[in-house]
């Protein structure tokens, strides 16, 4: 399907979900979340929000922040 498109026009290009680098084909499965398309952060710039992978550092720090430890 053609549509017109010039300079003034707004597009957004939407892929399939992207799951990130797996180098031991088990990090997949260390990530939370399912991945899902932001409207509104695909003005900006990259439109796909998650999967979230935080590690024992990241996992550290969420509860130093959240619960104060």
């Amino acid at each position: 399907m053609i549509e017109y498109q010039n300079i003034f026009t707004q597009v957004q290009v939407r892929g399939p979900v992207e799951m990130g680098v797996d180098n031991e084909n088990n990090m997949a499965a260390e990530r939370g979340g399912t991945p899902w398309f932001s409207r509104l952060a695909g003005w900006i710039g990259n439109a796909q929000i998650g999967p979230v992978f935080l590690g024992w550092t990241g996992l550290l720090l969420f509860l130093q922040v959240c619960c104060g430890l």
